[in-house]
């Protein structure tokens, strides 16, 4: 053993450098010098307590190592190899190392360095790791010194990062994929598979000629034993090929760390084992490109077609369609399909007519064949199609004639049809005609519109020429004509459809084979009543004829088979109480002896109804007699018939003959025969207020057509205590109880429609009043009143309220006066009286004796209406005397009733009437001085009046209004 090596192992055996298992952090200035051990210092850390970091291999690996209680590996190591068996880590835990050893274990710093060592030290070594009586963590980061902290956070990051970790196996390293197609030319339609192995596969699949059903695009991805359907796209040329082509796939295989970590044996058996990372594989490969080809799809085509008329019958006017079945001749290549849709075919078609006669068949339309139309239609690959209409002028038979030429395609379509290619149905054919009828058309025509009663009645009918008579075998083809003759009993006009009543009077047949005029038999009207004959006239359809007919009530078809003819007007409106009649007017044939009656019913509901319950009126006890013979719109008329209530009433007239058999009877309801009875409408509007002793008046507004001798009253009745009029209060009551005023002796006449005014009634006594307006008729009636309290009839009385405010003091002599304030509504002329009396005990008397003014000869007029807070001045007088004067203001009425009379000594009615002061004579000497008094004694005495003076006269202003 050399010197170097001895001493070493001294120092080891001595726990100079940390401990069993430390020998590893050694400097490599410390050990460089004795030992040419392969392995040296990499990063780390060496604070005197063993080194902490990596070992660089002479190849320049970083490795790190194994055994912590192993001595130094300074000896030459053999290696590297793989070792996936160490220690009896599992893979899991060789993959982790291997990881942390990858990713961060070639570091030139210290701290990652010495993190990486302490993490393979933790899983290579665990029991000698934590084998120091604290955790390995704690013992052996101190060899990090101040970096410890740093080193500790990246360990458990390491750590935090190698947990999801596993290792993984090598897989296979080769595929591969193929495609097929299965085509269906005929319907332009096919499927392309894919197959990869390994199975589920996907990659790019690129299609020419043809595109993915679903997507319409060239180009899709599919997956491994996925199976899509494509529609071809023909390309230019006489043939093409679809063709399907996959793009390489790249298939993943497993990727990751080994279960397996790089080793250094170490040159001694008691020294370290080291280690690096170990396999890191990317098991992914590539499967190469498929393609497949369809056979050669030609791309030539013969389209033809078979036809259908639409319908064998067409009117004229209307269109004819026909019904082409598109497809391929026989031998023909499938039809085509262009940028993925059935190639477009142009068909003619030609309707060729009219004729009479169904065409015989031919293989072309004979040279001149009319044509009633031609049409195009555009088939985009075989099936059925209708084709646009052409209208059919007239009666006839038409046929079709229907062609494909390649000259009458479009551009991009002929490439697919062959050079001069051209089709055509035959022209005659049965199934390809159609028949248009014979229009069947003829007027009619009553020989009389008019005839009495028993006459006979003849019609003609003349078939009209509307064109083509088709013909069969040669022969026109005969049509019927059938004619009934109806008879409608009644006056009334002919119901719009036949009535149940109506009989058959006889029945004719006449066979027409072209245009011409026809005669039917005669019909014979009933005797002894009033009605229609009615013609009506038809032609069963056919196969060649059009169906025809007059229809009911038709124009020139109805013969009137008469009776007199009676008309009415009654009066349209009148008001309640006024008389109405009811006009008849006769015109026409009138039989000895008869009379009309009238009678009037009042309507009950929404509708007309004359019922005996019902009847108002029954005049058939007076009949007015009726002239005989010619009557030419002679009027008769009712008697004057008074309606009591108002509404409709309906008037029904009625002609009998002399036996009483009815000839005419009105209709209940029918206009011209309706009376309306109205009542005027009345409203009101009253004084809103008045003011006691003065008159109110209420104005009616009466709209509508009034009565002959109507009148207007009106009852005036004292409201509830407390009404007003926006008082609310219970129901109000309007009856003798309340009632203060009445102008039935004063009444209204109203002539027409307007607003009426109440004569004035005047109140005595202030508070609410309720007008109630009443309209009467002629006969006193009532035809409307008014409501109790009703809004805006309502008057409110009012008392005025007066205050007075007196002159408080004065001297004797001076002028005074007393003002009277006024608050509320004074009648028309009212004034106000002002007296003053004099004191003359303790009680506050007001009598003549003590009166010592009296203002009665010049009374204070009043503003009339409402005053608010109105000041009225009495005049001024002079007391004479001192003392208490009581002032008493009275306000009366222009017919001199007391509305209002002050209270004697009331609060502020008092005038204090003071004697003017004295003023004593002053001698102008003074005794015994010498001096002279006079100037300052009289100006002392002169300033005391001037002062006293002032004083009062500051008073009297205080107390009069006009300051």
């Amino acid at each position: 053993m050399t010197l170097g090596r001895r001493l070493a192992a001294g120092l080891l055996a001595a726990g100079l450098v940390g401990g069993a298992g430390t020998s590893l952090a050694l400097t490599s200035s410390f050990l460089a010098p004795l030992s040419a051990s392969a392995a040296t210092h990499g990063a780390g850390f060496d604070v005197g307590k063993g080194f902490l970091g990596a070992y660089r291999h002479p190849d320049g690996t970083l490795a790190y190592c194994l055994q912590i209680r192993a001595s130094i590996p300074y000896s030459p190591t053999s290696g590297p190899s793989l070792n996936g068996d160490w220690n009896s880590l599992s893979p899991d835990q060789l993959a982790r190392l291997s990881y942390v050893m990858d990713v961060h274990g070639n570091t030139e710093d210290a701290n990652t360095a010495a993190a990486v060592a302490l993490y393979v030290w933790d899983v290579a070594d665990n029991a000698a790791y934590n084998g120091n009586g604290m955790p390995g963590d704690v013992y052996y980061s101190a060899r990090a010194g101040g970096n410890r902290d740093a080193v500790l956070g990246l360990l458990q990051q390491y750590r935090a990062e190698a947990a999801g970790v596993t290792a993984v196996k090598p897989g296979r390293t080769a595929g591969s994929a193929s495609l097929s197609l299965d085509m269906d030319s005929s319907a332009a339609t096919g499927r392309v598979t894919a197959l990869t192995d390994p199975p589920g596969q996907a990659g790019t699949v690129h299609l020419t000629n043809a595109v993915f059903e679903d997507t319409g695009a060239g180009e899709s991805t599919m997956t491994g034993g996925e199976s899509r359907t494509f529609r071809v796209v023909p390309s230019a040329g006489s043939t093409f090929a679809v063709e399907a082509r996959s793009d390489e796939i790249r298939v993943p295989g497993a990727s990751g760390y080994v279960g397996n970590i790089t080793t250094w044996a170490p040159g001694a058996t008691a020294e370290q084992w080291t280690a690096s990372k170990g396999q890191r594989i990317d098991g992914s490969f590539t499967i190469a490109a498929a393609t497949a080809a369809s056979a050669p799809i030609p791309t030539a085509f013969s389209p033809i077609g078979s036809t259908q008329v639409s319908t064998r019958r067409v009117e004229a006017g209307t269109q004819a369609t026909d019904t082409v079945t598109a497809g391929v001749a026989p031998g023909s290549g499938e039809w085509r399909t262009l940028d993925g849709a059935p190639v477009p075919v142009v068909y003619r078609g030609t309707l060729h007519g009219p004729y009479d006669e169904q065409p015989a068949p031919s293989g072309t339309a004979p040279a001149g064949a009319p044509v009633a139309g031609s049409v195009e239609l555009t088939a985009t690959g075989p099936g059925t199609y209708t084709s646009p209409g052409v209208t059919v002028p007239s009666a006839g038979f038409y046929t079709w004639v229907w062609r494909v030429e390649e000259a009458s395609q479009p551009d991009r379509v002929k490439p697919f049809l062959p050079d001069g290619y051209a089709w055509s149905d035959g022209f005659g054919l049965v199934a390809e005609t159609h028949l248009s009828p014979t229009i069947v058309s003829a007027a009619t025509q009553v020989a009389d519109e008019e005839i009495p009663v028993t006459a006979t009645s003849t019609d003609t009918l003349t078939v009209q020429d509307t064109g083509a008579w088709l013909k069969k075998d040669g022969r026109s083809v005969p049509v019927t004509f059938t004619g009934t003759a109806y008879w409608v009993p009644g006056t009334g006009e002919v119901p719009a459809t036949r009535p149940e009543d109506a009989t058959v009077l006889t029945t004719t047949s006449i066979v027409a084979t072209g245009p011409g005029t026809y005669t039917a038999d005669a019909a014979t009207a009933p005797a002894g009543s009033a009605g229609h004959i009615v013609w009506v006239w038809s032609a069963a359809e056919t196969l060649f004829t059009r169906g025809w007919a007059d229809g009911w009530n038709t124009r020139g078809e109805v013969v009137r088979v008469t009776t007199p003819e009676v008309r009415t007007r009654a009066t349209p409106s009148v008001p309640l109480s006024d008389t109405a009649r009811d006009e008849a007017v006769v015109d026409g044939e009138v039989p000895e002896g008869a009379v009309i009656t009238f009678e009037a019913y009042r309507q009950t509901g929404d509708r007309a109804s004359c019922t005996v319950e019902s009847r108002v009126h029954d005049g058939s006890a007076t009949p007015v007699p009726v002239a005989a013979g010619s009557n030419r719109k002679t009027s008769y008329w009712s008697s004057e018939v008074r309606f009591t209530e108002p509404g409709v009433y309906h008037w029904v007239e009625t002609l009998r003959a002399k036996d009483g058999k009815v000839l005419h009877r009105g209709e209940c309801g029918v206009p011209g025969e309706t009376t309306t009875v109205t009542v005027p409408d009345v409203s009101s509007r009253a004084q809103t207020d008045s003011a006691v002793h003065e008159g109110a008046t209420d104005d009616a507004i009466v709209t509508g057509v009034t009565p002959k001798g109507a009148f207007l009253t009106w009852k005036a009745h004292r409201a509830a205590p407390g009404t007003g009029s926006s008082t609310a209060v219970e129901q109000p009551v309007c009856d003798a109880s309340t009632l203060v005023a009445d102008t039935a002796d004063r009444p209204v006449l109203v002539e027409k429609a307007g607003t009426y005014t109440s004569p004035a009634i005047v109140f005595t006594a202030p508070g609410a009043v309720h007008w109630v307006e009443e309209l009467h008729s002629y006969d006193g009636r009532m035809l409307a009143q008014g409501e109790c309290g009703a809004p805006g009839e309502t008057t409110t009385v009012h008392r005025p309220d007066v205050h007075t405010k007196a002159t408080a003091a004065v001297l004797v002599g001076d002028p005074v006066r007393d003002e009277a304030v006024v608050d509320g509504h004074v009648p028309a002329g009212a004034v106000i009286t002002f007296e003053a009396f004099r004191k003359s005990g303790d009680q506050a008397v007001c009598t003549v004796a003590n009166r010592a003014y009296d203002g009665s000869a010049g009374p204070v007029a009043t503003t009339a209406g409402l005053n608010e807070n109105v000041s009225y001045w009495s005049a001024e007088t002079r007391f004479t005397e001192p003392g208490s004067y009581y002032w008493v203001e009275t306000l009366a009425a222009a017919d001199g009733t007391v509305l209002h009379r002050g209270e004697c000594g009331a609060p502020g009615e008092t005038t204090v009437v003071s004697p003017k002061p004295v003023v004593p004579t002053v001698s102008t000497s003074l005794a015994d001085t010498g001096g002279d008094p006079g100037p300052w004694l009289g100006g002392g005495l002169a300033a005391l009046v001037l002062g006293l003076g002032a004083a009062l006269l500051a008073r009297r202003r205080r107390a009069s209004p006009v300051d």
